[in-house]
C-alpha cells in the first residue's frame, strides 16, 4: 500500500516526480501492446529534437512554416497549443 501512496501522490510536491512517473507509465503501456504518442504536443508528432532537426536541416525561419509544412493536419493554419507555441 506505501507504493501505492507515492504513486498516487507522485508531482503533487515540487513536481519532479512527474517526468519520471510519466516515464513509467509509458514503458508499461508500451510494454502491454499500447502505442505511446511521443509527440511534442498535439500539434506535432515529433519530438523536440526531431523538430530542432527539421528547423536545422531545412532552415526554416517561422514557427508557422514549421507548423504547416510538419505539423499534424488539425494544427496546421494555427498558432499552435500552450505547450509549442513561441
Amino acid at each position: 500500500v506505501p507504493a501505492l501512496v507515492h504513486f498516487l501522490t507522485a508531482g503533487t510536491g515540487c513536481g519532479s516526480g512527474v517526468k519520471v512517473l510519466g516515464q513509467l507509465v509509458d514503458a508499461e503501456l508500451e510494454a502491454n501492446g499500447v502505442t505511446v504518442d511521443k509527440g511534442l504536443c498535439g500539434c506535432f508528432a515529433h519530438t523536440r529534437a526531431e523538430l530542432y532537426e527539421i528547423v536545422r536541416t531545412l532552415r526554416l525561419t517561422s514557427f508557422a512554416e514549421l507548423l504547416d509544412s510538419h505539423g499534424r493536419e488539425g494544427a496546421r493554419n494555427t498558432d499552435g497549443c500552450e505547450i509549442c507555441k513561441p
